[in-house]
């Protein structure tokens, strides 16, 4: 009797051990059997399900032994606007990116400093900071257990363990598994969507993480780009809400005295957006305080660039060329483009 129950409980439960074998195999959020060495593009569905904070991390500690990185890139999804390859060229560095989809400075912060504390070389670093990164920000792990901008456990402290586990649960218990398997039987089995797919392909370099979409050279549809008109009538400059208030100030200082311990040639790059808005007045002005205004170039706002609708693939994130415009800027004195670039 206690068997035939017991064979029963496992039949019920096939669906349940069929996902936890799709979990495991498949390692949707790629945190189980990461490949560190892989250029293989990341498409629709797999894009969804990775966290570029925490594994961006990861693969340094990975390669950190091998590489003798001395340029850093941190911020958040506009990096990808940034040849890494190009910085290597002009500035003579080894660079490697940590990034995050929508990284806000809590995890910039925490990022530097351990870099910081583990002696890493902190030469050059460019920290790309805007409206979204210097909003208020509160990091709380259990109660809302973001993944997408979840930091490593190296920097939390945090048990490995139980970011396995809240991976799992997020997968079994918070339904990721319907939108991933919605996903990969359609796009992987039946390729009903393959154009779709590769033309949202996301490569990312192996060694310094560096960032390559398919998109950046497609011709875009000035449509999908929404509201890119003049500035209104009276010529008015429009600004972000203002967003530094005691908190970021707290951060930001963290973030100096790290590159200054470190004797680092910093930038402090705020990236342009379709729009024109530029960061608030205030915001610029207690940047520059804080970093030097030799440090701080604020792209943002009505300028060469935003006036240009065909440097963007989408309306805040700018192609690959302008970035090598902003690094020949920051490097070489380059203003031809920036007109009201400071």
């Amino acid at each position: 009797m206690i068997t035939r129950f017991v064979l029963r409980t496992l039949l019920a439960l096939t669906p349940v051990w069929a996902l936890v074998g799709t979990y495991v195999v498949s390692d949707p959020y790629e945190v189980i059997h990461p490949d560190y060495d892989s250029n293989e593009p990341r498409a629709d569905y797999n894009k969804e399900f990775i966290s570029f904070s925490y594994h961006s991390v990861d693969k340094y500690l990975h390669h950190r032994v091998s590489y003798d990185y001395d340029a850093f890139m941190l911020g958040n999804s506009k990096v990808m606007g940034f040849d890494l390859d190009y910085w290597k060229d002009i500035c003579d560095v080894s660079p490697y990116l940590l990034w995050g989809t929508g990284e806000p400075l809590y995890n910039i912060v925490e990022k530097l400093i351990f870099l910081d504390t583990s002696n890493a070389s902190l030469s050059n670093v460019i920290i790309l900071l805007d409206d979204r990164a210097l909003a208020p920000y509160h990091y709380k792990f259990q109660e809302s257990f973001n993944f997408i901008s979840c930091l490593h456990p190296r920097i939390s402290q945090r048990s490995a363990i139980e970011y396995q586990w809240m991976f799992f649960k997020r997968f079994m218990l918070e339904g990721d598994y319907s939108k991933y398997l919605s996903y990969v039987v359609p796009a992987v089995i039946l390729r009903t969507d393959e154009k779709s797919l590769k033309r949202s392909e996301l490569y990312v370099d192996p060694i310094t993480n560096g960032l390559t979409m398919r998109i950046f050279n497609d011709t875009v549809d000035q449509s999908s780009l929404g509201d890119i008109g003049p500035l209104d009538p009276a010529n008015r400059q429009e600004y972000f809400t203002k967003r530094i208030r005691w908190s970021q100030l707290v951060l930001l200082w963290k973030i100096r005295g790290a590159l200054v311990r470190n004797n680092s040639d910093y930038k402090i790059l705020i990236p342009p957006v379709l729009n024109k808005k530029k960061l608030h007045f205030e915001d610029d002005r207690k940047l520059r305080h804080i970093f030097g205004e030799e440090r701080v170039f604020n792209f943002s706002g009505n300028n060469g660039i935003t006036r240009s609708p065909d440097l963007f693939f989408d309306p805040i994130h700018f192609r690959p060329h302008v970035g090598a415009m902003i690094m020949d800027s920051i490097y070489g004195g380059r203003d031809d483009v920036f007109d009201t670039a400071q």
